[in-house]
Order: structure tokens, then C-alpha cells, then sequence
């Protein structure tokens, strides 16, 4: 994909484009490489303007909903990811509702309730979009979305628009078309429900999200189930059984909790996930000669292909001995000459708390020392009282600069009864930095203020920057609540058990329509604007 390309998509008024985005932000993993360019179409016209254009230029292209069931690698996706967010309107026909297929599941939930609409409880714990819900025949508790769908419109692979009938759709257990034929895009959907009681409704999905709070890691970023279930027995059971409750590489885990799901639960990469996955695939295929098939979308996997070892050459060539020797004697004479020359410049980055100068000051660098005999152990061993630097790194550049590569400590919030910044390992320091948020109460309890560092140091950076203030607010049914407010306005209660859902926060408020309010994420997850 080239700058051109590039600038043509900024031109064409399509929605928003973001270049160069990281795409961990978008996927319930929290992992995933950058996009190239990533699109948020306007409306189903600016999709099929953007499909025209990616089809004529033969560019790389995928389509992506809630980011609930993909597993992106972490290589740079080298073309156009489209996230269908906007397109979101929903229209209710008696019992029949058109919905496009942007529109979160969940939410579509609650509306359906609202109206007094059954049957699509089972979905009210599917963190997924429409269109990405009836790709994989999404469902649970005995029911699926093909219980459903009446029919789907799509974009086909000539750009036409058509109505697919149920018919048409080849639904099978959490399978359809749409995975067979990757050409269709979902732009909506009508489904048929039945008119219940909504307190009913309430009921059946309060005990349902009960269940999952007790059963389920999702305190933890994860995609759901990550098998689909074989004939034989549930693949939780296998695994369990398979002894690899806990099994972890890098930060990947098998769950304790539930073992069909695979967590995030200490900065797992795309290749620690896509490793675990093949390793459980592996041993229950060991064990009990099944077939686990996974129910997580592979994007961007291409290129990753086990190397096979090489045997090493037994004879050398005489011109490869000589260019060693060569490299050898020139590097060499590099360190003589290096020894006696001192730093020319600095080039700072990873510093968000400290300036530039500051930096150089606490190190030392500012009296610009030996080239050759300054390195990453003699600048850290000056900083051993800073507790916002967790560790600097120096790289030598070709032109006689240094690189100076600084890692900090997160500072989480200011404590305004300690009139103190709290950092990541919950120290207290004397700082305070202007767009952190603030604790404007006391935390009494030691374990619930010990639990909240530990969860608040999971928000991701980006979630962190739009919380303005922390008020501890528990009440006879949760001691552990809190109330977020947040810089665009809005109001948000979390609890302990389901704080990982903050870092939802950015994507949710897309959808928010435009007055403020209170989004509940303590027993639920809804909205309710303010008059």
C-alpha cells in the first residue's frame, strides 16, 4: 500500500481514517499489529465507495466488527481494515427488527427488552456486533442466531447489494456462508423475536450474566470461547482433563476459571495467544484424538511459518574467513577512534512526565560523556532514586549520538487526601501531572485499596487519559464500587469484578448517541442519558 493510496482514502470523504493504528485498541485480546489504514465508513454508500476504490487497486483489505472473535497478528497489516461501527441504525417492526450490522449486541439487548421482544436473551453476554454475530452463528444456552435471522443484506463480491434469505445462509453449528464465502459483506440483518414480558426478559438475562460473572475470566481480556464444542464432550472438559488449567506461554493463560478461554493476563502478544492456542489444540488432539476447532478468525497469520533448522555448513569458504578478518580489524580501529570522541547530541523519546532536559540533568548526559564508555548500566545507575523512571536505555547512532530510550513507571492517579501521585507499584510521590485523574476520596479499606491498584493498573493508557476524577462509591449491594467521571462528560460505575471493562470505554462512547450520561458497568452494561 503505498503514501498515494494513502492520501487518496484522506481525500474521499469517507468517515473517519485513521493512519497507522494500532489495532489492539479495536480487538477484546488487546493485541493485534498496526493498520496501515483503518476506516470507519460513514454509511453503507461510503462502504461501497471504499470497496470501489480498494477493488481497482488491488489492495489488502479486511472487515472488522467488535474485534470479539479475531486474533490479528502483531505484524503491520499492510492495507485497509474496515470497522463498521457506524453503520448502527436499528428499526423495530412489531416483532420484527431491522438492524445494521455495526450495532452491539448486547445493546441491541436491551433494546429489545425495552420493546418488550424475546427471545435474543441468549445473546445479552455475546460481546460481539450484529454482522460479526451471524458470521459465526453466534449463541448460547441451546440457542444460536439462525434461530433468528430472517434474512441478510449484503455487499457481494461484484459490489452489488442482495438480500440473502435464511435459506440462503447455510447455517450450521457456529457456521454460515459467510465463512465459506468471504467475499459477502454483512451491512444488516432482519430478525424475527417473539413478544414477552420485559421483566421476564430482565430476569432470564440478570441470572444468565450472574452465571457468567461466576464461571467465566472476565476480569481479563479474552475472545470468549476459544473451541467450538466436538460431539465427544465440551471442549472446556477436555482441556480441564488434559491437565492445562493455568497453562500459560509468554502472557497467554489457559483459564483457571473456565477452561475454554484463553486470557490476556500479563501483555500477552498475538503469538503467545496463536502458540497456546496450537499447544491445547495439540495435546487434547494427543490425549483423545479429537479435533478442537477454533472458533477465533485468523488475520494477518500469513507470514507466520515455523522456520525449519538448517544443518550448519561443515566447509567455509576461504572469502568468507577473510571478510571476517576484514569486519574484525575495522572494528577495531572503530573503538580506538570512539574512545576519544565525545557525544555529539541526544535523541529522547518513551518520557512523558520528565522533559527532555530534565532527563538529560538526573543522568548526567548533560555534561556530554565518552562516547565509547557510556552505556545503559552507567546511566541507570544514576537514577536508582527516581521512582518515575523505571529504566533508561542508550543506543549509539552512526553519526555520534546518542539514542535515549526511557521507560517509566505509570503514574495511575493523584490521591488528593495524600496530595500525592500514585505509581504503578502503588508508591506515593511528590508529583503531579496535569491530565492524570484524581481520587477525590478516601479508600478506607487496605484490601479494596490494594485490589483497586492492581485493577486500575490494567486501564490502558488511552482509557486513562479520559477519566478526570475517582470517587470510591460502594453501596449494601457492592462494596467495591466505584464512579468514574470522564472528560467528555459522562458518568461511568464500575465495579471490581468487571473493571477490565473500562478499557471498552472509547468504543462504547461511539455509540452513545450525543447527550451525556451514566453508563453502568457495575451490574449491567447500558446508558441512560441524562434529562
Amino acid at each position: 500500500m503505498t503514501n498515494s493510496n494513502i492520501a487518496d482514502l484522506q481525500n474521499m470523504d469517507l468517515g473517519k481514517i485513521l493512519v497507522d493504528e494500532d489495532l489492539s485498541k479495536y480487538t477484546t485480546y488487546k493485541v493485534g499489529g498496526k493498520a496501515k489504514v483503518l476506516v470507519f465508513p460513514e454509511n453503507k454508500e461510503k462502504l461501497l465507495e471504499l470497496l470501489k476504490y480498494i477493488k481497482e487497486n488491488n489492495l489488502k483489505y479486511f472487515v472488522m466488527g467488535n474485534g470479539s472473535n479475531l486474533l490479528i497478528s502483531s505484524k503491520v497489516f499492510d492495507g485497509v481494515v474496515i470497522k463498521l461501527n457506524k453503520l448502527n441504525n436499528v428499526q423495530i417492526y412489531d416483532n420484527e427488527v431491522y438492524v445494521e450490522a455495526g450495532y452491539p449486541l448486547i445493546k441491541l439487548c436491551m433494546l429489545c427488552a425495552d420493546n418488550n421482544l424475546g427471545n435474543l436473551e441468549f445473546a445479552s453476554g455475546i460481546p460481539a456486533c450484529v454482522g460479526g454475530a451471524i458470521c459465526s452463528n453466534a449463541g448460547a444456552y441451546k440457542m444460536e442466531m439462525s434461530d433468528i435471522v430472517e434474512s441478510v443484506t449484503v455487499i457481494d463480491k461484484n459490489l452489488n447489494i442482495v438480500t440473502l434469505l435464511k435459506d440462503d445462509l447455510k447455517f450450521t453449528y457456529r457456521d454460515s456462508i459467510f465463512k465459506e464465502d468471504k467475499s459477502y459483506i454483512i451491512i444488516s440483518a432482519m430478525l424475527k423475536l417473539e413478544y414477552k414480558d420485559k421483566s421476564e426478559i430482565l430476569e432470564i438475562m440478570e441470572s444468565r450474566k450472574q452465571r457468567r460473572l461466576e464461571s467465566q475470566p472476565l476480569e481479563y481480556p479474552s475472545a470468549g470461547s476459544v473451541f467450538r464444542n466436538p460431539d465427544a464432550a465440551p471442549s472446556g472438559k477436555l482441556i480441564e482433563d488434559a491437565g492445562l488449567k493455568g497453562y500459560t506461554i509468554g502472557g497467554a493463560k489457559v483459564s483457571e476459571k473456565h477452561a475454554n478461554f484463553i486470557i490476556n493476563y500479563n501483555n500477552a502478544t498475538s503469538e503467545d495467544i496463536k502458540k497456546l492456542i496450537d499447544f491445547v489444540r495439540s495435546k487434547v488432539k494427543e490425549k483423545y484424538n479429537i479435533e478442537l476447532k477454533s472458533e477465533q478468525e485468523l488475520i494477518n497469520w500469513e507470514w507466520f511459518v515455523v522456520a525449519k533448522k538448517k544443518k550448519r555448513k561443515k566447509k567455509i569458504k576461504v572469502f568468507r574467513v577473510f571478510l571476517v578478518l576484514v569486519v574484525i580489524t575495522l572494528l577495531v580501529l572503530l573503538v580506538m577512534f570512539l574512545g576519544k570522541v565525545k557525544v555529539r547530541g541526544f535523541y529522547i523519546s518513551g518520557n512523558t512526565y520528565y522533559d527532555d532536559q530534565k532527563i538529560l540533568n538526573i543522568t548526567g548526559l548533560d555534561k556530554y560523556p565518552s562516547f565509547l564508555l557510556t552505556n545503559s548500566y552507567t546511566v541507570n545507575s544514576k537514577i536508582k532514586d527516581e521512582k518515575l523512571i523505571n529504566n533508561i536505555k542508550i543506543k549509539k547512532t552512526l553519526d555520534g549520538k546518542f539514542k535515549v530510550i526511557v521507560t517509566e513507571n505509570k503514574i495511575l492517579f493523584y490521591d488528593s487526601n495524600k496530595n500525592k501521585s500514585v505509581i504503578t507499584d502503588g508508591s506515593l510521590i511528590d508529583y503531579y501531572y496535569e491530565y492524570s485523574p484524581v481520587l477525590v476520596n478516601e479508600i478506607g479499606d487496605k484490601k479494596i485499596y490494594k485490589k483497586f491498584l492492581k485493577k486500575f493498573n490494567s486501564v490502558d493508557k488511552d482509557t486513562l487519559l479520559n477519566i478526570s476524577e475517582i470517587k470510591y462509591e460502594p453501596n449494601d449491594i457492592d462494596k467495591e464500587r466505584f464512579l468514574l467521571s470522564m472528560n467528555d462528560g459522562n458518568y461511568v460505575y464500575v465495579t471490581m469484578s468487571k473493571f477490565s471493562a473500562i478499557n471498552n470505554y472509547l468504543e462504547i462512547s461511539k455509540t452513545l448517541g450525543e447527550k451525556n450520561g451514566i453508563l453502568y458497568l457495575d451490574y449491567g452494561n447500558y446508558f441512560v442519558p441524562k434529562e
